[in-house]
């Protein structure tokens, strides 16, 4: 039998110690089960069009901020025939605004095919942290599309760390050689953005990017692209591919074992009442 005498704990030290360990697991199972509160966030929807104009490849990049939050120092950014475009820079794009970058560039003679093109946006938020939109497509010309390849992302989920499978199928009567080039907001990294991909004729092809996480949000979604660029008759062909990164949600430890505090509470109540009652009746034996 438990002592309360002597050299034994006295029982208003024990409720004392019980009371103090009980108020922090219930301070810390209220803080794992709150919710963050989000005092503003930048989302930037882009989207992105191109045409064709006596010989001049006219692109329109329109950034609409949709969060809650002002965007600052944006930029506009045009990836087309391996060139890298970057337009001027507005200083800010307050919530529910839009703005559109302009980039005109001259079409390179002797091209014939479909090719890909991507528009991006870089703006940082008021601390200074870099963040960038994406948005894609493809263009004609002087060509059609040839119809043999074909394309699909098989996992996008990542961590810190993942991989970005992609399986491609080439029904042409010939092998071909694509290169495949992944597009990435800022918050995402890759070790090898390009790779060349051999596809035998008939055949399914496995390949995969190593991805890492540099910035991103644990369960936000970010739109990436990944173009397979090949030729087929003399002509350029594209087949864009439009993956969504996921990212997986950074769960608290009190959140992951919530279910077991909660059940547990009643047991704390249980034993606080039944010290409590131990202690009354040592004291009456005084």
């Amino acid at each position: 039998m438990f002592n309360w005498k002597g050299n034994g704990l006295k029982p208003r030290t024990v409720r004392y110690l019980f009371n103090t360990i009980a108020f922090v697991l219930l301070s810390a199972c209220i803080v794992g089960l709150s919710e963050d509160v989000d005092a503003g966030v930048i989302r930037i929807s882009l989207k992105t069009t191109l045409s064709i104009r006596n010989g001049m490849i006219q692109t329109k990049i329109v950034a609409t901020n949709t969060g809650t939050d002002v965007a600052h120092g944006l930029r506009g950014v045009l990836h087309i025939f391996d060139r890298t475009i970057i337009s001027d820079k507005i200083e800010r794009l307050g919530v529910q605004e839009s703005h559109t970058f302009d980039i005109n560039i001259n079409l390179p003679k002797d091209e014939k095919g479909i090719y890909p093109f991507i528009g991006e946006v870089r703006f940082h938020d008021a601390n200074q942290y870099p963040f960038s939109a994406l948005s894609a497509g493809t263009f004609k010309v002087k060509s059609r599309f040839y119809k043999g390849i074909k394309g699909e992302v098989i996992n996008t989920d990542i961590k810190l760390k993942g991989k970005l499978k992609i399986r491609v199928s080439n029904e042409f009567k010939q092998a071909i050689t694509m290169r495949a080039k992944l597009h990435l907001p800022y918050a995402l990294t890759v070790s090898d953005n390009t790779q060349l991909v051999m596809i035998a004729s008939g055949r399914s092809k496995d390949f995969s990017f190593d991805l890492n996480n540099r910035l991103a949000s644990g369960g936000g979604n970010y739109p990436a692209f990944c173009s397979l660029e090949f030729k087929v008759n003399g002509h350029h062909q594209t087949v864009l591919l439009r993956p969504v990164i996921k990212i997986a949600e950074n769960e608290n430890w009190f959140v992951a074992t919530k279910w077991y505090w909660l059940a547990g509470l009643p047991v704390l109540v249980v034993v606080w009442i039944g010290i409590g009652v131990l202690g009354q009746r040592a004291s009456l034996r005084r």
